[in-house]
This record gives C-alpha cells, structure tokens and sequence, in this order.
C-alpha cells in the first residue's frame, strides 16, 4: 500500500509555499520529512491529512483519490496525524482518550477496547492509563496524541514534530516506539522533526524540502552527502 501526493503547490497570497512537490510512502517505512524553518513541511503534511486544500497536484492512497476529501474522511480511509500543539481531551482519562479515537473505525466495542489496551501497553502508558489527560507530563502528552492517532487503525500516520520539547531520555523512550510501528502494526510513518539523532536513527529514506521545494530524496547516506542538503540544513560537520 502507498500513499502518494504527485505535484502540491501551494500559495498564500501570492507567496508559494510549496512548488510542484511530489513524494510517496508505503505501509512498513518511516519516512523522514526535513528541512528549515519555513520550507514547507507543516504545509504538505496539512495537505496530506486534509486539512489544508492545494492550488494544484493530487493526493492518492493506492489507487483512490482523496485530493479533495475531508479529514474525518481521510482518516475512516486510513490515515492519522498527530500535531505540533498536543490537542487531548483534557478531562478525560487516558484510556477514554485514546477510546475516542476509535470510535472512527467500524470495531465492535470489545474489539474496540482490547485494541486501545494493546497500543496503550506499547505506548507505555499502561501505568497512567486511568490518570485524567490534564495531569500528564509532557512527554506522556505527547506519546498519548501518538496513542490516539494510532487507536484509529491507520495504514499510514503523519507524524508533526513528535520529539518537539522532549528530553533525551523521552527522545530515545519515542525512538524505540515509533521503530518498531510500521512491522508491528503495518503502517507507514511519515515523520517531520528537527531532532536529527532521532531522525537519523529512525527514518529509512529522506526527502529534504527548501523553500518549498524538493532539493534531495532518497537513503540516510545520500541525502547526508547532497551538496544542497548540506548548504541549506545540515552543515558540512554533520
């Protein structure tokens, strides 16, 4: 299975966001997204999840066009995201939050509670799974927006940022987490973050965004040793 998006432009009053950018991901990769502040990512992945519409190009999963398909449609055909700002249900528990989530697939509620305890297990919230989602850490925050993106059965999970404000510790707790997802549960990830340890270590492929443009795709090495890539981001110690 692949998600693909062929050609997304897009502009903001008369400032191009994205020109022509056309990448893919298939179910049982980690796809990393990078690139600086301002080149585009945030960008494409709304336009991946639905929630920002493109002036041009088009978005498929397989062979189904969903270019124009709302978010709660895109994520009944299959794809999740999880967001920079951390959005739960503060008054609700753990477990009710990530509950919710499934609420999207067609699962009986057996089905539908077993595997909220399944992915809240390997999410390492088990412990914390009764505590009310306002009292967490930031770093349970963050891995329970995980837990509830994931509690929608997805095959494919945009990932914004997820390591954002986290500790080392919390990095690598998240690193052996996301790693393990896509044989685990089928599922690709497409993954933008600036932590490069975690990047590195996680991601099969690259595909390296500059004002809103591709200027390098392909294998961890490759992309490392790309002259633009190393001018626009990376720097030449890296």
């Amino acid at each position: 299975m692949k998600l693909t998006c062929n050609n997304i432009t897009v502009d903001f009053s008369g400032l191009r966001a994205l020109n022509k950018v056309s990448l893919s991901v298939e179910t049982k990769e980690i796809l990393g997204l990078i690139g600086p502040n301002g080149s585009g990512k945030t960008t494409l992945l709304n336009v991946l999840g639905g929630q920002l519409k493109s002036n041009e190009g088009s978005v498929k999963k397989d062979n189904l066009d969903i270019t124009t398909m709302p978010p709660r449609l895109r994520v009944k055909n299959g794809l999740a995201r999880s967001f920079q700002i951390v959005r739960t249900f503060e008054s609700l528990s753990v477990f009710d939050n990530v509950k919710s989530a499934s609420l999207t697939t067609s699962k009986s509620n057996v089905e539908k509670n077993n595997y909220c305890n399944e992915i809240i297990s390997y999410i390492g919230l088990n412990k914390i799974k009764n505590e009310l989602a306002n009292t967490l850490n930031y770093g349970d925050r963050r891995r329970l927006e995980i837990a509830r993106a994931m509690a929608t059965s997805p095959d494919f999970l945009l990932l914004d940022e997820p390591a954002a404000g986290m500790n080392d510790n919390e990095s690598e707790i998240l690193l052996n987490t996301l790693n393990v997802i896509p044989k685990k549960f089928n599922v690709g990830i497409l993954i933008i973050d600036h932590d490069m340890s975690l990047i590195m270590k996680l991601c099969h492929r690259l595909h390296v965004l500059e004002s809103g443009e591709t200027i390098a795709e392909g294998s961890i090495d490759s992309v490392k040793k790309h002259p633009d890539v190393i001018k626009a981001y990376l720097g030449k110690d890296f």
